[in-house]
């Protein structure tokens, strides 16, 4: 599945202050503000690339939370996950990948209590002007190091972040 590319000029919804507001709490209370890491086999299938994509996603049980973002800012993919637990609903979620989940951040960026750093980390980190070969090695190291901190940020480093309980 190919997903749209919105190019740089495009001009994305503006969020009402209120709406951003109310977007940012969705964010820091059932959301995940991260950036991936992802290896991909070269066309030429000799040797591997690494990709970097900025993600806001926000999951809910109830419809209408997720219906209340995309219909402001619909720019993601939105769908749907099922479970098949007995005693778990099913999630409905939005994901904003790349330049919009670049913008989405700025736009409720004054807003974020929890997910602002990341939203910080997320706004910071360079994108290439010509696809996944635009990127030059110093361009490279900064992405890494966004997505080192970021990734410290929310808890999957190997040490820091936040303490995990042992049970």
């Amino acid at each position: 599945m190919t997903a749209y590319r919105y190019p740089k000029e495009f001009v994305y919804n503006q969020l009402a202050p209120l709406d951003a507001a109310y977007c940012a709490g969705l964010v820091d209370g059932e959301g995940c503000v991260t950036i991936d890491r992802i290896t991909k086999k070269k066309p030429n299938g000799k040797g591997f690339y690494i990709t970097y994509r900025q993600n806001v996603t926000i999951s809910s049980t109830t419809p209408c939370l997720i219906d209340f973002v995309y219909d402001r800012f619909p720019y993601g993919s939105r769908y749907v996950t099922v479970v098949k637990q007995k005693n778990c609903m099913p999630q409905d979620r939005i994901l904003l990948t790349y330049r919009p989940a670049v913008e989405f951040a700025r736009q409720i960026r004054e807003y974020l209590v929890l997910k602002g750093g990341q939203a910080d980390i997320l706004m910071s980190m360079p994108l290439s002007t010509n696809g996944r070969w635009g990127y030059t090695p110093e361009i490279r190291k900064e992405q890494e190091k966004c997505w080192k901190r970021c990734r410290k940020l929310n808890g999957n480093g190997k040490r820091g972040g936040r303490p995990r309980n042992k049970h």
